[in-house]
């Protein structure tokens, strides 16, 4: 009997590969990070978006100090869009693990985005804190300290649920429109989904 070799992958990983194709559900709870690490790469290679995406989301919640830059050179070889910006802002957060020597064999230019990235958040704070100095109510100060950063997660969190969206609804719909309804939903991406299609 004829048969396929399938080369770069374990046998375990492309079962459950052929599990979604006939299932069409994946339960990422189950699977370790290097397990969905090799299935997205395999959902990739043979573009099969749903499965990428749901690997993507899988992986968001291994997303640790060790596992960061690995997760997000691979998301930014394969376009993983929403894991890459969840790498991106955990990185942007925990600046000292562009000291390691995994942050030096990323490419130039996503090491670039990073310094970037790191250098926006860091004047924003200064920023805040200089304002701070000028109130009398340095209670105050506490607050507006702490504002930046959660802009900062504000703003990954409105990206990423913009990426979800635009996912679902297509390139068609005006990013404002897709803006309006991320915010009115605080980010929930099923919330969003209901004001856009009752609207």
């Amino acid at each position: 009997t004829g048969g396929s070799i399938i080369h770069d992958t374990s046998q375990c990983v492309f079962s459950s590969f052929l599990d979604y194709l006939y299932s069409g559900k994946l339960d990422t709870c189950s699977f370790s990070a290097d397990h969905l690490a090799d299935l997205m790469l395999l959902s990739d290679r043979y573009e099969v978006d749903s499965l990428k995406l749901a690997c993507e989301h899988g992986l968001k919640s291994h997303i640790d100090r060790d596992s960061v830059l690995y997760f997000l050179g691979m998301a930014d070889q394969i376009g993983a869009k929403i894991l890459r910006s969840s790498c991106l802002y955990f990185v942007s957060t925990n600046p000292d693990i562009m000291d390691t020597d995994l942050f030096e064999e990323l490419p130039q230019t996503l090491q670039a985005e990073i310094y970037d990235m790191v250098i926006w958040v860091k004047p924003s704070r200064a920023r805040t804190e200089i304002e701070c100095l000028n109130v009398d109510d340095f209670s105050q100060e506490a607050v507006s300290d702490s504002s930046s950063v959660e802009d900062l997660h504000d703003t990954a969190r409105l990206e990423t649920c913009l990426s979800e969206l635009r996912h679902i609804v297509g390139e068609h719909v005006l990013r404002e429109r897709l803006v309006q309804v991320a915010l009115a939903a605080d980010y929930d991406v099923n919330r969003a989904l209901n004001f856009y299609y009752s609207s």
